[in-house]
């Protein structure tokens, strides 16, 4: 079941429909059948209860998702499993089942949740089964990525923050902020810094695709969090740069979450008589362009702070290797 479902998550395709969702079977054999449901949340759900109904008898339907209970061998009851109850609005729920048949039938089938109406959304593969290219959601799929790096985040979190399940942590680093890496919870300098670039350089050049995808204010206010990091980090006075907070042989052994973390976090830090031009130069290049983002923004004071410590930076860049 998880390897279908990776799968779906990857190839799936959203289209507006009506409150009753048409159910998508992706896969079918001798005694079974596997199927998608995804549907757009239209109110606050902390627990749900969903309907699953077929046009043809059903033996057992079971799913990752939810405790079923058979009404009729049409009908099927899902209640949430407790990981993916709670759903806010405009999220996309999404989860795959399987049935066990008498027979070698593929059945049309529906879905709904109690007390939720209107705003579900089809859900079927990239196979081109109907002689026709599906459409993919492309901004959908944007926006999901910025919320990728929004659930990164080190430090004490905004009030805006749109990923309810991360809290505060590491809130007594010697820099606090940034973001998290690779799975992790050391904060690596020159990996972050070159994401960074790396986002803010796909802004620079495709800012009429966030804009068409409705996600430039929250590109905007994802990619500032690293750079209000790297200000903290860099500190032109002393020409020091924290380059890196946390011991990846000692985090390596933690699996926990990072709102639970006790170890103790150095800080590695590059100076005149340390230096590490790398990291620094790939900092001031995330700060130089950053500046550029923001005073096309036209948030000019930001702007020129960035742009004041991509300077001095890349100058301690250069005149220490």
């Amino acid at each position: 079941m998880n390897a279908v479902w990776h799968f779906l998550l990857a190839t799936s395709v959203i289209n507006l429909a009506a409150s009753d969702v048409d159910v998508n079977i992706t896969n079918h054999w001798d005694t079974g059948f596997e199927g998608s449901i995804c549907i757009v949340v239209t109110k606050e759900l902390d627990g749900w209860t969903g309907h699953l109904i077929f046009s043809e008898d059903v033996d057992t339907v079971e799913s990752w998702a939810a405790k079923v209970t058979k009404l009729s061998g049409k009908e099927f009851v899902f209640e949430s499993n407790s990981f993916i109850a709670q759903q806010h609005v405009g999220a996309h729920l999404c989860f795959a089942f399987e049935a066990h048949v008498g027979g070698n039938i593929v059945p049309k089938a529906t879905f709904y949740i109690e007390g939720m109406d209107g705003h579900g959304v089809n859900s079927s593969t990239s196979q081109n089964t109907g002689g026709g290219t599906p459409s993919k959601n492309y901004a959908e799929a944007l926006g999901k990525s910025i919320l990728f790096y929004d659930a990164q985040r080190s430090g004490k979190l905004p009030a805006n923050n749109p990923i309810k399940w991360r809290g505060d942590s590491a809130l007594d680093d010697c820099v606090p902020g940034g973001w998290y890496d690779a799975g992790d919870h050391v904060k690596f300098g020159l990996p972050m810094a070159s994401t960074t670039t790396l986002l803010l350089w796909s802004l620079y050049a495709f800012k009429d695709g966030y804009v068409k995808a409705g996600q430039l204010d929250m590109m905007y206010d994802m990619i500032k969090w690293p750079l209000d990091y790297f200000l903290k980090a860099w500190n032109p006075t002393t020409k020091e740069l924290t380059a890196q907070v946390g011991d990846g042989n000692v985090d390596h052994k933690f699996w926990g979450r990072p709102e639970q973390m006790t170890m103790a976090r150095p800080c590695l830090i590059i100076s005149e008589s340390s230096p590490g031009s790398d990291v620094a130069a790939e900092t001031a290049a995330s700060l130089a362009l950053g500046a550029i983002a923001f005073k096309d923004k036209g948030d000019t004071a930001y702007s020129t702070q960035l742009l004041n410590a991509a300077e001095s930076l890349y100058a301690f860049a250069k005149a220490n290797r």
